[in-house]
């Protein structure tokens, strides 16, 4: 980049840890930056930042930058370079005034000779930022989306198919977070990959959108607190962890431990409906009955166990974390008064795997309906299959009694004794069920020893 006379030359970090802080290179004509204290500029605020990440170049009229092999490397106008391993350019480039580079989780401008830095009129989508992130394998960095205030909340704030939820490449900006990608949600939620910029911590975001009508968002308000103080009470290593809450344009948020292995039916699906052999399932069944206990010994029912809700995450040492997700539809026991959480007259997403008297009665809230639900996932992970015989579009509250098949049916190799334990907490009638969680799993126990 040419221009007459010496150069003025800014970083002005706009979004991120290091938002607010500007950088002026006077001296130079190099200039290191990093988390290294004797660099020319401490960016040790940004912990995903390396100990020694870029340095520029100021002379003949030029600014020029380079990676120095940091661990996230660097992306300019949403072009990866350098990286310590798999990097797609090195050595130095040009850049100009505006051009936009982030290091870390921190997003810097480049400002010369005082010039006035253009607004975007819109968001710069961040679709091939998450694209060229994944090619490097790379889940630490990311892009918080620019755009001028109003703009975002129009955005934001916007029915059509542009609103939140509906399109992966517009994200929110929340401060104090780094928002990475769109990973899932519904109609009422929209949940994101993000940074948590003062720990450097991977966490999931939660938010409710504002498109809905008032009468469906009281409603979808009301199970979104729900789930967030249920979340909030709850402390186990086999449940999402609850990580902190706010407002962004108006709109309540809330994040969660970050799961990076997929779910249960994602798993389930990669094995061709065929089930997963016994010393794959039964240590991730074991981990989700440790969560369900802590729930039943807090009287607390999920009320809506199911593969999607059964978040899974990689193991240092191997193997999957399960992580219990989800409950938002969760309530006292039926018969414990003076809970939190009373019981609500409202049907869980997915009927497949509720018990008969959850659909017949939506404020039944008994332990035994999360044995059910457990053993009818057990059912799948074994064989592939759902444990009822009918289609999922016949689950109604219309139709409670349906056939439930004998695993042995389906699975006829399986222990007699693990059958048995199966067969019983499958049972039409909730009497006839082990009485919680923790007997389940004694049971299990006993009968692999």
């Amino acid at each position: 980049m040419e221009t007459g006379g010496s150069l003025s030359v800014l970083f002005v970090c706009t979004h991120g840890p290091l938002q607010g802080r500007t950088f002026k290179l006077d001296g130079g004509p190099l200039f290191i930056f990093g988390r290294y204290s004797r660099a020319h500029f401490d960016l040790s605020d940004d912990p995903a930042i390396s100990h020694l990440h870029f340095i520029v170049d100021v002379s003949d009229n030029h600014v020029r930058i380079a990676d120095l092999g940091s661990t996230n490397g660097l992306m300019v106008n949403l072009q990866r370079f350098g990286r310590r391993s798999g990097a797609t350019k090195g050595g130095f480039i040009d850049i100009k005034h505006g051009d936009a580079i982030l290091a870390g989780s921190s997003l810097l401008r480049l400002v010369v000779n005082n010039a006035p830095l253009p607004i975007p009129s819109r968001t710069l989508t961040t679709t091939r930022i998450v694209s060229a992130s994944r090619e490097a394998g790379d889940g630490s960095i990311g892009l918080t989306t620019i755009m001028r205030r109003e703009d975002e909340e129009k955005l934001f704030n916007s029915p059509e198919k542009i609103a939140l939820g509906q399109s992966p490449e517009l994200l929110p900006v929340i401060s104090g977070y780094t928002i990475l990608s769109y990973i899932g949600g519904s109609e009422a939620t929209g949940i994101f990959k993000a940074i948590k910029d003062d720990s450097g911590a991977t966490v999931a975001v939660k938010i409710l959108r504002s498109s809905l009508a008032s009468g469906k968002r009281t409603a979808m308000l009301q199970l979104f607190n729900r789930e967030k103080n249920v979340m909030r009470r709850l402390h186990h290593s086999n449940i999402i962890r609850y990580m902190g809450e706010g407002l962004t344009a108006n709109n309540p948020y809330f994040a969660m431990e970050y799961a990076g292995g997929g779910n249960l039916a994602e798993l389930i699906a990669r094995e061709e409906k065929k089930g997963l052999a016994l010393d794959r399932s039964i240590p991730l069944f074991i981990q989700l009955l440790e969560a369900v206990i802590h729930m039943h010994d807090a009287f607390l029912v999920h009320r809506d166990i199911r593969p999607r809700n059964i978040l899974l995450d990689p193991r240092r040492g191997g193997g999957m974390a399960v992580k219990l997700s989800n409950p938002k539809f969760a309530c006292c026991f039926s018969n414990h008064k003076e809970g939190d959480f009373p019981p609500i007259n409202h049907a869980a997403e997915t009927p497949a795997y509720m018990a008969p008297e959850q659909l017949s009665n939506l404020t039944m809230a008994i332990p035994q309906s999360d044995v059910f639900s457990c053993a009818a996932v057990f059912f799948e992970l074994l064989t592939g299959t759902t444990a009822y015989d009918s289609p999922e579009s016949d689950h109604t509250a219309a139709r409670p009694v349906r056939r439930i098949r004998p695993i042995n049916s389906v699975h006829p190799d399986l222990d007699p004794r693990l059958k048995e334990i199966i067969d019983r907490a499958l049972s039409f009638n909730p009497e006839n069920r082990q009485a919680d969680a923790r007997e389940f799993l004694d049971t299990l126990r006993e009968s692999l020893s």
